[in-house]
């Protein structure tokens, strides 16, 4: 049997099954600047993920929004190899984008340019929950985000290819949030 558990983050707030995380929203709604804002919701979920604070903006939003999936108690069963990820993102690196850009006028930043690719969130989420099989970054339509990666899903689904899939669309550029990531997995 396949469950599907969802995050939604927009300018409403963050729901987990439709359920609003308040705690999370209050900090969301009352820090001036979204880099403080991911820091402290990051404190408040007591994380230690050492890398998280030289992701970019997109990786941040992309990891806080997997961990509210709660993915590691309903993946530890499951092979790696049986674990797939397929997201969307129409923001992709644009923000890195520009920041790299600007430093080439001095000494091009390393730091900046590894997340210069738009799929780079992606990398984070497979190392840390193990994702070993498919992957795709897709720059779908938002509009058609949903549906297009439903279908993609229920595919790796009926090849028995994944035994579970975080999927979803991640975007993420400056004070603008818009995530709509699901987990499937068998039951």
């Amino acid at each position: 049997m396949l469950h599907t558990d969802e995050v939604i983050w927009n300018e409403d707030g963050i729901f987990v099954n439709k359920q609003k995380l308040n705690e999370e929203t209050t900090i969301l709604n009352t820090t001036h600047e979204i880099v403080d804002a991911l820091k402290d919701i990051y404190k408040l979920n007591a994380l230690s993920y050492p890398k998280f604070h030289k992701m970019d903006l997109l990786s941040k939003v992309a990891f806080l929004s997997a961990h509210f999936l709660q993915i590691e108690k309903n993946i530890s069963n499951i092979d790696a190899f049986e674990r797939a990820l397929l997201c969307n993102t129409n923001t992709g690196s644009e923000d890195v984008d520009k920041k790299f850009n600007n430093s080439r006028n001095l000494i091009p930043s390393p730091a900046l340019f590894v997340y210069t690719l738009p799929n780079i969130f992606m990398g984070e989420l497979a190392i840390k929950y193990k994702i070993k099989g498919e992957h795709v970054c897709y720059q779908v339509d938002r509009e058609d985000a949903n549906k297009f990666l439903e279908n993609k899903v229920n595919h790796l689904f009926a090849k028995k290819v994944a035994k579970a899939v975080l999927w979803g669309t991640v975007n993420a550029l400056h004070n603008k949030i818009d995530v709509h990531l699901k987990f499937t997995f068998l039951k």
